[in-house]
This record gives C-alpha cells, structure tokens and sequence, in this order.
C-alpha cells in the first residue's frame, strides 16, 4: 500500500503539472482558457465517482475497476502526435505543421484556412523570440543579490506580467528580465509559496480521504437502545465530495469578478469557522449529544461548510495566482514544488 500509494502521488503531481501545458498547447486559442480551468472541476467529479464506486464494489475490486480509465488513456495517447510547441522548439517544423493540422482538423495541405497558416506562423514566431530571450534560463542569481538591484526598479510591464500568465504568448525581453532577475523571482516564489502551503494546510486532500471514518467517530458511542443513523458514513462522504466539487465550480465563476484577494479572505475565514465548529463538538458535546439528528448533521454540516469555503479560495486560487506572480523563467520550475503534489 505505502509503494502503490508513492507512485500514484508521482502520478498524481506529474498530471496536474503536465496536463495544463499539453491541453494549452494543443487547445484552440478561443477555448484555451476554459479548459485550463477545468482541471480542478475534473478532480473533484473523479472524487465524487470514486466516493460512489466504492459504495457498490469491494475495497479488493475497486483498484482495478479503476484502473480501466487510465489504461485507456495510455492505450488512446501512444497515438496521438507530440504537441506542435514541443516539435517547434526541436526544430521540426514540418512535423510541428502536421501535428496542428491534427489537432486542428485540416485534412491536407491544400484544405489550409488562413486562419491556421495565421496560427501557426504565430506559434513559430513566438519560438523564435523565446529562442533569442538570452537571460530567459533560471539562474542562482534570480535568488540572490544582484549589484544593478540597488537602484530603484521600476514596476513590471503589462507584457511581463501576461507572459507569466500564460495571457500572451510573447516573452520578455532581455533587458526587462535583467531588471527583474532578483526582487520578483524572490517575492514571487515567496508568494507562491505561501499560498501553496496554505493549501495544502487546509487539510482537504487527507480530510477527504477519511470522511467516513471521520463521521464514524465523529458520531456518540452506540449502544442497544441508540437509534440507528439518520445518513450513513458512506452517503455523507458522497456528499462531502459534491459540495467540494460546487464550491470548485463557484470559485471559477467568481475569481475574475470580485478578485483573488476576496475569495482567498473569504475562503480563510470559513474554514477556521468550520473546523472550529467541529472541533468544538468533538471535543465539549460529543459525549452528552442524545438526539442523532444533531450528532448526525452537526460534523457534516460543519465539515461540507469548510469543504465549500476552501474551495472557492484556498483550493483552486493559489494555482492561479502562482501563475500570475512569478516571473516566466522561475515558474516552470516552481510548478513542480513539493506542497504542489496531490
């Protein structure tokens, strides 16, 4: 179990950093956006379906009815093409063109709109400025003092700040990057960081993972008079799983129109009111609590109103922030940190 559980964490940290640059690279421009934000509205309905599964097949067959989904991605992938910004950044630029005429549905070269020779001649020029950005490379100098740092800097420039975004495709020049290569790599991992700490303080990922135990102990001492549950352990970690999927689904609705910051105070405040509510029925009323609709509802309740604030703000904001504050050169290594793994 340990072993099968370090591979499927690998597993687990290398899909949410691989699959949001394989579907940016291959996704039409128009609806790039919209399906970079599903990934966490992904996680979430496996969640929910692996919570319904396990309730209808035993602990020994679920890993293998499981494992039909990624055994048919493996088996779909091995014929799909490498994405055209791989095979340009290895100069193979006719493969590069086939590849997004695949993912375009252009069947032959004579049935080329103008809108994907426009595309694609974006996409080569874009690699092109990347190849001449010399000071892209990360450095130890991004973390350090840097002599030029002394005088007083100036803000970063819209196009900076997009390029970190993944909003425009063009990178920064070399000047611009030499001017930034100490203070925002500092303050941006710093920032970057903290957020995804506080993530994974939330303690969502191993609260999920035990829910129904977490019920089970969370309810009085049975006894043969006790009135059996009002909902059942399984149920509610069922719909524990759907109220983290919602609040997911809300958070993306919300993030671009009343601000990261708000979602993130918000998001903070609830889950301490949260946990500090089970926490105190746990702790001060569990033994005396006689009526199981309270015993029952109370740690749900309490626990599904943690899940939901946590996850408009501190379980899907931090991955956009980090991808707005850290300069290009720090982030693609940054995405790849320890309290980044699920």
């Amino acid at each position: 179990l340990c072993v099968g559980r370090v591979l499927a964490g690998a597993a687990g940290g290398g899909i949410f950093r691989i699959t949001p640059l394989f579907v940016a690279d291959i996704a039409d421009p128009r609806i790039r956006g919209m399906l970079g934000s599903l990934l966490p509205v992904c996680f979430n309905v496996g969640t929910v379906l692996a919570f319904i599964l396990g309730t209808l097949v035993p602990f020994k067959t679920f890993p293998l009815v499981v494992l039909v989904l990624p055994g048919l991605f493996s088996a779909a992938i091995m014929f799909l093409p490498e994405t055209p910004i791989c095979l340009l950044r290895a100069y193979r630029n006719e493969k590069a063109e086939r590849s997004l005429m695949f993912y375009r549905g252009v069947r032959g070269h004579f049935e080329k709109p103008d809108s994907f020779r426009h595309e694609f001649q974006q996409l080569k020029d874009a690699i092109e400025r990347e190849k001449t950005a010399l000071d892209a490379a990360l450095s130890w100098k991004d973390f350090g003092n840097n002599i030029s740092m002394r005088k007083p800097m100036k803000a970063l420039s819209i196009d900076y700040i997009g390029y970190g975004s993944g909003l425009s495709s063009h990178p920064p020049s070399p000047s611009l990057l030499s001017l930034s290569s100490t203070k925002p790599a500092r303050r941006g991992l710093a920032m970057g960081m903290f957020l995804m700490m506080m993530n994974q303080i939330t303690g969502s990922l191993a609260l999920i993972t035990y829910a129904s135990t977490i019920f089970t102990l969370a309810s009085p001492p049975s006894s043969p008079t006790a009135q059996p549950a009002v909902l059942p352990a399984s149920l509610a970690s069922i719909g524990l799983a759907t109220v983290q999927l919602l609040g997911t689904i809300v958070s993306l609705a919300l993030v671009d129109r009343i601000g990261r910051k708000i979602l993130l105070i918000v998001s903070c405040l609830g889950v301490t009111v949260g946990y500090c509510t089970l926490a105190g029925y746990v702790q001060f009323f569990l033994p005396s609590v006689s009526s199981p609709i309270v015993s029952q509802f109370l740690p749900i309740c309490s626990l599904s109103f943690s899940f939901l604030m946590a996850s408009i703000g501190l379980l899907t904001v931090p991955f956009i922030v980090m991808a707005e504050v850290l300069p290009s050169k720090v982030g693609s290594i940054f995405a790849i940190n320890p309290f980044n793994q699920k």
